[in-house]
């Protein structure tokens, strides 16, 4: 979700920054689901991101303002996993 709220404050087009709320809005219901779903199982779950997902991150939000940030943060969604906490 971070990714995705980033995405809202810096994108540079409208295409990206609906993406990114777009992003926001699935991985709180799925979240919600997940964590629902934890709970009954006994299962703890990751509170944030890990350190790798923080490091690429910093590195498209090095790119804030510019032209790059919106390929920047395509291609890490794109590669991403999406594992979220």
């Amino acid at each position: 979700m971070a990714a995705g709220q980033d995405a809202q404050k810096n994108a540079m087009t409208p295409c990206v920054k609906d993406v990114g709320a777009k992003l926001v809005t699935d991985h709180q219901k799925l979240d919600a689901d997940l964590k629902a779903l934890a709970g009954k199982s006994n299962v703890t779950l990751p509170t944030a991101p890990t350190a790798e997902q923080q490091q690429k991150m910093k590195a498209v939000q090095e790119k804030a303002g510019t032209a790059g940030y919106d390929a920047a943060w395509l291609s890490d969604q794109e590669a991403e996993p999406h594992e979220d906490p």
